[in-house]
């Protein structure tokens, strides 16, 4: 029979009991502690260096999510450290993503004209134009949603929530999900373009 845990028992349980728990059958338990345990202390670090909430919060929620995909295969001696760790590593992704992204954006916003690009440089960024309204179309109904008002209108997680009738933390997912797409789809792209303009 599958024991019971109440959250008296839980918050009672060792960091490396937790672990251990993670991995077996009342994993989600586990996982949840462990939530509760470390969340607000990964969020003050990833906030004390990236100066973002909004991206704070998107960091922590990207190292759970990691954490659960993981948790079967995923060698950890010490959970603690090895959060606050993966939210560093997180952190420096987060930076380089926006040294990348902000560095073309200015380049397009001072130099910006036909005369002042070659036709590879500018099919490039035609490409980089296509693949991102792609990208977009490709992210369920509800998160394409979500990312729209975040990223192109700029609304709070909480505005959001009430503009949409939906928790802060479905909105954190869905911003969450959505950033890792548009990650990885356009990590190419953005490449490519940040070379066709030679800004890296």
């Amino acid at each position: 029979m599958t024991p019971i845990f109440n959250n008296m028992v839980i918050n009672e349980l060792t960091e490396q009991e937790l672990l251990e728990m993670l991995r077996q059958q009342q994993g989600h338990v586990a996982f949840k502690a462990l939530y509760n345990r470390f969340w607000e202390q990964m969020f003050r670090l990833a906030l004390k260096k990236c100066k973002n909430e909004l991206a704070a919060e998107e960091i922590v929620q990207e190292v759970f999510i990691s954490l659960w995909e993981r948790r079967k295969v995923v060698e950890i001696a010490n959970i603690r450290s090895w959060l606050l760790n993966a939210v560093k590593y997180k952190v420096i992704n987060y930076f380089k993503s926006q040294i990348i992204h902000e560095k073309y954006l200015l380049y397009l916003k001072h130099n910006y004209s036909d005369k002042t690009f070659s036709t590879e440089q500018l099919a490039v960024m035609n490409d980089l134009k296509k693949a991102i309204d792609k990208g977009i179309a490709m992210m369920p109904a509800k998160t394409q949603r979500v990312f729209t008002l975040s990223r192109q209108e700029q609304l709070s997680t909480k505005e959001i929530a009430a503009k949409l009738g939906i928790t802060e933390k479905a909105v954190e997912y869905h911003i969450t999900q959505s950033l890792r797409h548009m990650r990885l789809y356009l990590k190419d792209y953005m490449i490519a373009a940040a070379l066709a303009v030679n800004i890296l």
